[in-house]
């Protein structure tokens, strides 16, 4: 692949054009995996500094441990559709990305909650058994059984 050594990628990511945005990817397969995933924790820990340990973990692993190479398979899958009328690998790996996309929508929408909404609940709850408060307990399980109901909508990404 040629590269315009001096090509600049905006700093709006909105807007990307094709070029810019092969630039980044050839950037991002140029690293080392150690260096990669290095980096993508470090990332990940400033970006949510009260994640915990295993949804930063989990984010790691479905973007940058097997979600780019899912990725880069549906690309190739599609490009073989294209040369070979054969649509069983884009099928296949079409899945295995939905898998990663699916996994880091629900870190997204986990990590609030995480340091918001349920650590407090917690908190009410710890503080309603140690008062032995039955009806206290019941409708702090009761706000929590709403939190995981999996009704959440699906983001607007007009």
């Amino acid at each position: 692949m040629e590269r315009n050594p001096s090509s600049k990628i905006n700093s709006n990511h909105d807007n990307l054009t094709k070029e810019q945005s092969l630039e980044l990817v050839y950037s991002l397969f140029k690293r080392s995996r150690t260096h990669t995933l290095e980096k993508a924790e470090e990332a990940f820990r400033a970006i949510y500094p009260r994640a915990s340990e295993k949804i930063i973990k989990a984010l790691v692993f479905h973007v940058f441990v097997d979600g780019i190479r899912a990725a880069l398979d549906w690309l190739a899958g599609a490009e073989i559709l294209l040369r070979d009328r054969d649509d069983s690998f884009l099928n296949g790996n079409t899945y295995h990305l939905l898998y990663h996309v699916y996994n880091w929508q629900q870190c997204q929408e986990i990590i609030p909650l995480a340091s918001s909404e349920v650590l407090s609940t917690f908190e009410d709850l710890k503080e309603a058994i140690a008062k032995n408060d039955r009806e206290a307990v019941e409708e702090v399980m009761s706000e929590l059984d709403e939190l995981f109901q999996g009704d959440w909508d699906a983001p607007n990404f007009m």
